[in-house]
Formats: C-alpha cells, sequence, structure tokens
C-alpha cells in the first residue's frame, strides 16, 4: 500500500505541476519524471544506463510527456492492460538472452547492448496517456516501415492539435486545453520514439517467440482488412482505441467477439496471448495458456475473407506529410507470418529449399537429402582442416570461403535430424516455403543449379579423385549396382 500511495502523491504533484506550467504557457515536459508502477519496475532494473537516462531525462521522456498529454483526455481507461503489458516487458527483460547486459570488454558499445525497452520506460515514468501513446508507436511499428510510422505519427500530432483548436471555441474548456494545442513536437523525436519502440518488438518477439508464432499463422489465414475513414487521425484513433478496450477486457477475463481486426494487431504489437476460438474452415480452439490473461478472457474470431490472395491482415493509410514536398502517398501494410524478422537460422532453411527447387519432389525433401548436406559439410571440414584445395569438393578453388554455405547448410541438417516431430515439420514447412515461392532467391535461373550440386555425375565425382585405385574401385561400385 505505501508503494500506491508514493505514486498516487507523485501523480498528484506531477499534474498540478503541469497544469500551473500550461496555464502560464511555459511548461517544460522533460521536467517532470513520475515514480513507475510495480510491474516496470524490473524493466527499469534491467535497462542500460544510458537508455535509462535517456528514457528518465533525455528526449524520449519529453516526447512521451508530450505525446501522452496530448491524446490523455480521449483514450479509455485500460489498468489491466498497462499492468499486464509492465509484467510482460519485465519479464522479458529479465531474460538474459534476450536482454544481455554490456560488460567493460564491450567498450564504450557496452551502454549501448541490451533490449533497447527506452520508450516504455520512458512511457512508464511519464504520466496519463503516455503507456497508451507507446502502446501505438508498438502498433504503428508492426504495420508500417519507420518512415512511414513517423508520417503518421506527424500527420497525428497536427490533426491532434488541431482537434484541441476547435474545442477552444467551446463555452468552457480546460486551462491546460490552450497551451496542449500549441505543443511542438518535431519530426526527429518521433522518428527516434518509433525507432525505439520498433527496436523493442522485435526483441519481444524473439523472447515470445512460440506464441507469437501462432498468433501470427492464425492472423495469416484470416486475410482481414481495417476499414479505413476519412483521414489518417479518424482511422488510427479508430484502430487504436477499440484494441486498447478490447484487449483490456480480455485481460480482465471477459471474452470477445472479433467484428474487426484492430484487436489482433494490438495483440501481435504488444505480446498478449489470450486463448482463441477459431470459427473459420472448421472449430478451432488453441490454447496459450498466458498466465497474464485471466480465466475467460477468450477471443472468439469468426471472420474471414475467403480470397486466397488475402494474407494477415492489411492496413492502408493516405500519408499527406510521407515527404517534406510531392503529392499524398498510400501506405499499406500486412501482418502475417513472413511480415515480421526471422531468425538467422530460418532464413537459411529456406535457402536450402531455394537451392533445392529444380532438384524434383524426390529429391527436394530434406528428409532425405540431410545426409548428403552433412556428409558434404564434414568433408569440406576435412579438406579444410588439412588445407587441402587441389582435389575433393573444392578443386581449383583458390579462396576455400566460398564454399562457407556447405557448413551452414550442413549444421541446418543436423538441426534437422536431431529435431523433435512438431520441430522438424516446421523446418520442412520452411524449406518447402523457399522450394516453392523463393526459387530465384540464390539465383535468378534455379534450372541451373544441379542436382546435388554435380556431386550425382559420375564424371563430377571421378574428376575429384586423384588416386587411380580409388577411381577403379568408385567404377566397380558403379557396376555392381
Amino acid at each position: 500500500m505505501a508503494s500506491i500511495g508514493k505514486f498516487a502523491l507523485s501523480a498528484l504533484s506531477a499534474q498540478q505541476e503541469v497544469s500551473i506550467g500550461l496555464a502560464h504557457g511555459h511548461f517544460d515536459f522533460s521536467l517532470i519524471k513520475l515514480e513507475a508502477p510495480a510491474e516496470y519496475q524490473a524493466l527499469g532494473r534491467h535497462l542500460s544506463s544510458k537508455r535509462r537516462v535517456e528514457a528518465e531525462e533525455g528526449m524520449v521522456h519529453a516526447t512521451a510527456r508530450k505525446l501522452g498529454s496530448l491524446f490523455a483526455d480521449d483514450l479509455p481507461k485500460v489498468p489491466a492492460l498497462k499492468r499486464a503489458y509492465g509484467l510482460r516487458t519485465s519479464e522479458i527483460a529479465e531474460n538474459p538472452a534476450f536482454n544481455p547486459s554490456g560488460k567493460a570488454s564491450d567498450g564504450p558499445l557496452g551502454r549501448l547492448i541490451g533490449a533497447d525497452g527506452t520508450s516504455i520506460w520512458a512511457a512508464a515514468t511519464s504520466g496519463p496517456g503516455a503507456l497508451e501513446v507507446h502502446l501505438l508507436a508498438c502498433m504503428l511499428a508492426r504495420c508500417f516501415s519507420g518512415e512511414e510510422a513517423t508520417a503518421v505519427w506527424d500527420e497525428l500530432v497536427r490533426a491532434r492539435r488541431t482537434v484541441l483548436l476547435q474545442r477552444l471555441g467551446e463555452e468552457t474548456f480546460p486551462a491546460s486545453t490552450l497551451s496542449l494545442a500549441k505543443v511542438e513536437i518535431r519530426r526527429d523525436m518521433l522518428a527516434t520514439w518509433d525507432a525505439s519502440a520498433r527496436s523493442w518488438i522485435r526483441t519481444a518477439d524473439g523472447a515470445m517467440r512460440l506464441r507469437q508464432t501462432q498468433l501470427l499463422h492464425i492472423i495469416e489465414n484470416l486475410g482481414l482488412t481495417t476499414s479505413s475513414l476519412s483521414g489518417v487521425y479518424e482511422t488510427v484513433m479508430k484502430v487504436w482505441y477499440e484494441a486498447l478496450s478490447v484487449v483490456n477486457r480480455l485481460i480482465e477475463g471477459v471474452g470477445q467477439l472479433v467484428t474487426e481486426p484492430q484487436v489482433l494487431i494490438g495483440l501481435s504489437a504488444w505480446h498478449i496471448y489470450p486463448n482463441m476460438s477459431v470459427h473459420c474452415d472448421r472449430p478451432t480452439f488453441v490454447s496459450q495458456k498466458d498466465p497474464l490473461v485471466a480465466q475467460g478472457g477468450v477471443l472468439t474470431v469468426g471472420i474471414q475473407n475467403l480470397n486466397p490472395k488475402s494474407k494477415g491482415i492489411t492496413w492502408s493509410v493516405q500519408l499527406q506529410h510521407l515527404k517534406f514536398y510531392g503529392k499524398s502517398t498510400s501506405a499499406t501494410a500486412a501482418i502475417n507470418s513472413t511480415s515480421t524478422r526471422i531468425l538467422f537460422e530460418h532464413l537459411v532453411q529456406m535457402a536450402m529449399g531455394s537451392a533445392m527447387a529444380s532438384w524434383g519432389s524426390e529429391f527436394g525433401d530434406l528428409a532425405r537429402t540431410s545426409p548428403f548436406f552433412i556428409a558434404l559439410a564434414n568433408q569440406r571440414s576435412k579438406e579444410i582442416s588439412y588445407n587441402n584445395t587441389k582435389t575433393g569438393i573444392m578443386t581449383g578453388v583458390e579462396d576455400p570461403r566460398i564454399f562457407q554455405w556447405v557448413t551452414i547448410f550442413g549444421q541446418q541438417a543436423q538441426l534437422f535430424q536431431s529435431a523433435s516431430a512438431s520441430e522438424k515439420q516446421k523446418i520442412l514447412r520452411r524449406v518447402e516455403f523457399g522450394r516453392r515461392r523463393c526459387s530465384s532467391f540464390l539465383t535468378v535461373h534455379p534450372a541451373l543449379v544441379p542436382r546435388a550440386f554435380g556431386f550425382g555425375s559420375y564424371e563430377r565425382i571421378l574428376s575429384m579423385l586423384s588416386d587411380v585405385e580409388e577411381q577403379l574401385a568408385l567404377l566397380r561400385r558403379i557396376a555392381a549396382t
């Protein structure tokens, strides 16, 4: 209770200072810092010193306070969501695998090592509206590129100031409205704000990989489009308000029915995973077992676009200020299982599928070819260790480093052989995706990649054997089969 009282007192004090400063038109948004809620304290402790200072005293803190103050009056109350988000971010920040600490041996870059939770901590210490604004930053970062998201923020700020100026025409209005309508937030501040949120969701994607992948696969099968209103401000405010409200109710344990895809954008950006009852092709119950969602908080999904070309969730906005000059530009984003960053090993698995694109279904199956990739990698390793580039698989190769891909493919083949049955299926899906959809990833003409890289040719194998006895032994083996 003491900590709650302390937080309430700091919030009351800050509110009084804000009101006085705004009334006189000389309020510095970077001066006031609140104590962060208890759920966010672990995140703050695990931030690097440089990021914590920036979040509490720097430009990101000022941005959080300004944006929060601008929008706070028109946002829903979402205490359950803010509490759950704090617990989730702290959980990720406490995981050393995704938030390593800088060491003395890292030199001056040590202060930059670790997860970028700057915008979260800035929002947590900035008062009303700031955490909700950070949640919107994650939604925009999930959907749009950095340049597009910054342009969206710029238009939101412009439109919000216009809305507040219109309210000044009313008979009564809060004293703070006059100064809020004049708040200036530079574009570079908005870009930094977006970059921090964008960095965070990439870290969180990795930390929550299994649940996140499951959610994205569900989203991919829906093929939905967010409804667009007359302008960017109206559209974003509708998506934002609906996502905040629905996810808050889910966390409280109140089941919700999806009628529009906004809530799914929020879930994918905030890493909250309610159980889902999906009624599309056939009824399916997806149990995510997220302890942050109270029992009963089941999301029922019963909408689907039957167009097979539609994948994931599509969100389009018309940007007037993507650049400082020129015509308005339409920005369209899609959220699905391929729209987020992937792990390097996943990329290699798709590259393996691409390499096997022209080998035919019989030889393009990793279950069949993994022993070949492993043997090839082992042979390269032997030739490297003996410094032998005159014979074997590197015959005539001046720089053996160009065969590094052989080792990488071999490592993934070994990973496949030692994986569980469910993990093997995931790897096979990525390989198959590379074979079917990315055949030109490694070469413009996939047909030029010979089956087994040419090692299925007896002539090629014979040319690799420098000893006559070895050549004769191979010929006898061929004749016997």
